[in-house]
């Protein structure tokens, strides 16, 4: 449950094979006005995962600081 409260709070969210075998993801939590909480993610084949995390995360959080105006990892 700690690892939930860490990704509501903003720390990205990694799915490794966890959810579907084969599918990955890595996404982060928006929290709203009413304090609502939605997602964003990508899921990616597990197979090209590795090969593409580091841009993934690059472009994940780069989106979070877009939608959140918060740029702390």
């Amino acid at each position: 449950m700690q690892e939930l409260k860490t990704i509501r709070a903003g720390a990205l969210a990694k799915d490794e094979d966890e959810h579907t075998e084969g599918i990955s993801a890595m996404g982060f939590a928006i929290s709203d006005s009413l304090g609502d909480v939605s997602a964003l993610s990508t899921p990616v084949p597990s197979s090209r995962y590795a090969r593409v995390k580091d841009h993934l995360e690059g472009a994940i959080l780069e989106q979070r600081i877009k939608q959140t105006g918060d740029q702390t990892l």
